[in-house]
């Protein structure tokens, strides 16, 4: 769940105009979008819901979005949400209130659907490969939530017995040393490399890096500007300006 609210959700982008109207298809209303937004599980892309993350993203390709392609939201009126006795004390340390700043958010990559085309045991149609986890298809198009232990653990179980009883069926191939030694150098070089940083220290150079690519991903695409209108809103007491040149805070919209 997001956070729920007896109001739509209020999205503003750089300007500080609504903007989610727009984006809705013909018989789809706001409350609509916000509400299964809110309680969204299993997380699908076949409901409503794809059309708010939609609208950010149109935003951001539109150049109406903030210089990190985020919009604001305002969650001033939010009854409960995900964990808010850990949320709203981290963002506080960030320097926002939730009940009283708008929050710049963002569309982010959570996981592939598709991939590699596998039958019921993991096999692919190359004989004795086989292929379990995200990198398998076994979830068509649409991947929903809290299902990857079926992706890992049940098609990893069925690949493993399968991948026994294509080998047991076939000859059995010796590989010599001298084979096998450019294989395992590269391992025995990485197990005896003692470095002194440890991998949380790079965290933030990783997280810089990597928004900086999905940044890119959307300055390569432009839409065609429309018209954009909304009613009478309350000012925030961070406007959208203020909050564009400040250092942004990462949120993570949880189902």
């Amino acid at each position: 769940m997001l956070y729920e609210m007896d109001k739509p959700y209020r999205l503003l982008n750089a300007q500080g105009k609504c903007f989610l109207q727009q984006y809705l298809p013909e018989g789809v209303s706001v409350e609509e979008v916000s509400r299964v937004k809110a309680w969204h599980w299993p997380v699908s892309c076949r409901d409503v819901a794809i059309h708010l993350d939609r609208a950010i993203k149109g935003e951001a390709l539109r150049g109406n979005a903030t210089t990190h392609d985020g919009v604001f939201l305002d969650l001033s009126d939010a009854k409960r949400g995900f964990e808010p006795e850990l949320f709203e004390p981290f963002m506080l340390s960030r320097g926002i209130d939730v009940r009283r700043d708008l929050v710049q958010v963002q569309v982010h990559h959570h996981t592939s659907n598709g991939g590699i085309r596998i039958d019921s045991d993991a096999h692919t149609n190359i004989t004795g490969l086989f292929a379990a986890g995200e990198a398998a298809g076994w979830q068509g198009a649409d991947r929903l939530g809290g299902t990857m232990l079926g992706g890992s653990q049940v098609f990893g179980w069925r690949a493993g017995a399968k991948a026994a009883k294509v080998a047991v069926g076939r000859p059995s191939v010796s590989c010599g040393r001298t084979a096998l030694e450019p294989l395992l150098e590269a391992s025995v070089r990485f197990s005896e490399v003692k470095g002194k940083k440890r991998p949380d220290e790079f965290r933030s150079t990783l997280q810089q890096t990597m928004g900086n690519a999905s940044r890119r991903e959307g300055s390569r695409i432009t839409l065609s500007r429309t018209k954009l209108h909304c009613g009478p809103t309350r000012p925030p007491t961070h406007g959208p300006s203020d909050l564009c040149s400040s250092r942004p805070c990462t949120v993570i919209r949880v189902p």
